[in-house]
């Protein structure tokens, strides 16, 4: 499933950028968009790159979501600006990837869960690999 994958990389690329310490927004999302868009389409491109945009976007559009953040995602969420305007949801949601970028959101969100029980990464790697073949091949 692409979306699985897509969700793995914004993972990926959130690994060590973020400190509760943090006073200002490192935009990992965009060092994560660098390194991924050489070797994958831009569709898991702008998965990553967005990933912050859809979080600022479901908060400002859903109070639940917010409700459920967890403390170090509502430090950051402040860090990248707060919950979109009703001006900044609209550009947002005219994005080509919309349905994808936000999919992979929640995504990003299940695959936080603490406790929670999932293969290593040995076991995606083949999916990962496969995906970065036929890209290059292609691209």
């Amino acid at each position: 499933m692409p979306c699985c994958r897509y969700s793995l990389l914004v993972l990926t690329s959130e690994f060590g950028t973020f400190s509760m310490d943090d006073t200002v927004d490192k935009h990992h999302e965009e060092a994560g968009a660098r390194v991924v868009e050489r070797f994958f389409p831009s569709i898991v491109v702008d998965c990553v790159r967005q990933h912050v945009a859809a979080k600022r976007c479901i908060c400002a559009t859903d109070p639940n979501y917010f409700a459920q953040l967890s403390p170090a995602s509502v430090h950051s969420l402040k860090l990248q600006g707060g919950p979109m305007s009703p001006a900044e949801i609209e550009e947002f949601e005219k994005h080509p990837n919309i349905k994808e970028i936000v999919r992979v959101r929640y995504l990003d969100d299940a695959g936080k869960i603490a406790g929670m029980r999932t293969p290593d990464f040995a076991h995606y790697a083949p999916m990962l690999q496969r995906a970065v073949d036929t890209h290059c091949r292609v691209g």
